[in-house]
């Protein structure tokens, strides 16, 4: 996701108070991760609440797991996206925010294994 987004114009930036947009990449494979996930979720919702005009978008294995559930679970998300989705992320943050449908977790099985642009967000 990364990638693709310094690869579309966007800057990663390391705080949360810098950032326009707040992005979780999330897992759910276990239930700690889900735990682990929802908390990230919350303490940036709490950036959001200071600045409105951030965008948080949550994307990964636990949208695609309790995607249908998260919208109503989590209204402080502007846009759930699953695991095949990522690759439409810098379109969806070049428009201009909406309301309808936030979830996005339909689009067919994504071919991981060919060439992606790389972002690396570790040392």
């Amino acid at each position: 996701m990364l990638g693709r987004l310094v690869a579309a114009g966007w800057e990663v930036v390391g705080e949360p108070e810098a950032a326009s947009v707040l992005l979780v990449n999330t897992c759910a494979f276990i239930q700690p991760a889900v735990q682990e996930a929802v908390d990230t979720v919350l303490a940036l919702g709490r950036h959001k609440e200071a600045d409105p005009a951030k965008r948080l978008v949550v994307a990964g294995c636990l949208v695609q797991r309790y995607g249908e559930e998260l919208p109503g679970e989590l209204p402080e998300v502007d846009c759930f996206l699953g695991v095949n989705d990522f690759p439409s992320l810098p379109q969806i943050l070049g428009e201009p925010q909406q309301g309808g449908s936030r979830l996005r977790h339909q689009a067919p099985a994504y071919g991981y294994a060919g060439v992606e642009p790389r972002y690396r967000a570790t040392p």
